[in-house]
């Protein structure tokens, strides 16, 4: 699998989520990622899904396969944990990598999870209250 980075969300939730990135190519010119998916990545998921070919992380979303595949590398992570408040329970592919230039990483690439939350808390809610 081709994630980047996987943050656990769960703090004073009822459940475990986690916000997961895929590694994306990175513009020359400026140094930021793109939403444009690494050659490596889309031959993954060519792999899981023969003929899927996504270019970008939206199309990767659309791909029903490509989202049970990484389900199911959750569900063998949870296999291993043995508490149930340990599991992870869901999860949602951001739509852009995290990057220094964004405020979601410190200069040593370390998560600011602070940041992180506030800017993507429309899509940690609906992690929780999905109606």
């Amino acid at each position: 699998m081709y994630v980047h980075f996987l943050v656990v969300i769960g703090d004073t939730r009822k459940y475990l989520s986690c916000l997961i990135t895929l590694k994306c190519k990175v513009d020359q010119e400026s140094g930021l990622a793109t939403n444009e998916l690494e050659e490596k990545a889309v031959k993954w998921c060519n792999s899981v899904a023969p003929g899927s070919n996504p270019v970008t992380i939206e199309d990767f979303k659309q791909k029903k396969l490509l989202q049970k595949a990484i389900q199911k590398g959750l569900e063998r992570a949870n296999k291993i944990t043995k508490a149930n408040p340990c599991k992870v329970q869901k999860f949602t592919i951001l739509p852009e990598e995290l990057s220094v230039q964004g405020g979601e990483l410190g200069p040593t690439l370390t998560l600011k999870r602070h940041a992180i939350t506030t800017k993507y808390q429309n899509l940690i809610y609906k992690l929780y209250f999905n109606y």
